[in-house]
């Protein structure tokens, strides 16, 4: 008996089941089809696993395997002569818009002065238009009054001359027995009538040529304000072309560079 109640406890105790082990046969999780387990071990993931004694491993961020920073370049790559070449094609980008910088601003102010000289330009081109067609009005009249007098004296000595003829009261023996009267009475109705056409006629004369000389100044006026014009154009595209040409020359450095 003792022998059979031996083998009998050796036998319940050679089947005795851990606990670990009864909860995994009774986990029905873990007692499905291969696949299935797969499945659910798939979708657990890394951040934590089952051992053998029944415990859950949660991965934590001691254990969880430290990754490259995007931001950071190694030792080894930041020595390379590939990066050396690209930090000095960076550093000559920089330089080139630098440059680029002061020569747009030097650009600014210098359209700027040619703009304001422009401007004055035509207010004062428009000034002179304006005074040159005054003046031409004024010649226009002065030239119609110019003629209108020259023709007046013609008119005006018909007159005299008719005039002693009809005369009333006067007989004609008077005239013939004192032609001294009449002699002396003519130079007094010509000098009344003649000094002033002609007083009149110089005066037209010499403002005609005093407007005669204005115009011409105010046309040379006008033309040394246009040769001023486009001489500031033209200094204005030279200026382009050479900032273009530092331009040009820097690219075609760059690109021989690269190659």
């Amino acid at each position: 008996q003792y022998l059979r109640n031996k083998g009998v406890g050796e036998g319940s105790s050679g089947r005795e089941v851990s606990p670990a082990y009864t909860q995994f046969l009774e986990d029905p999780g873990l007692t499905k089809s291969p696949a299935s387990a797969d499945d659910h071990i798939g979708r657990l993931g890394s951040s934590r696993s089952v051992t053998s004694l029944g415990h859950t491993l949660v991965e934590s961020a001691l254990t969880r395997p430290s990754l490259p920073s995007p931001h950071r370049t190694s030792p080894r790559f930041s020595d390379s002569p590939e990066q050396k070449g690209w930090q000095a094609q960076v550093t000559e980008i920089k330089a080139l818009w630098q440059a680029a910088e002061v020569e747009r601003d030097r650009l600014t102010e210098f359209v700027t002065v040619l703009q304001k000289r422009v401007e004055e330009s035509n207010s004062k081109l428009l000034e002179s238009e304006r005074k040159l067609q005054e003046e031409r009005h004024r010649t226009v009249v002065l030239e119609q009054h110019l003629e209108k007098i020259r023709l007046e004296p013609g008119k005006a000595s018909a007159s005299q001359r008719a005039a002693p003829r009809t005369k009333a009261g006067l007989p004609t023996s008077n005239t013939r027995q004192n032609p001294t009267g009449s002699e002396k009475k003519d130079p007094p109705f010509a000098q009344l009538s003649d000094v002033p056409v002609e007083s009149q006629m110089e005066e037209l004369t010499t403002r005609l040529a005093v407007q005669v000389e204005e115009n011409e100044m105010l046309k040379a006026a006008l033309g040394s304000a246009l040769r001023g014009k486009e001489e500031d154009f033209r200094m204005y595209h030279e200026i382009l072309g050479q900032v273009k040409s530092v331009f040009l020359q820097a690219l075609r450095q760059q690109k021989t560079d690269k190659q």
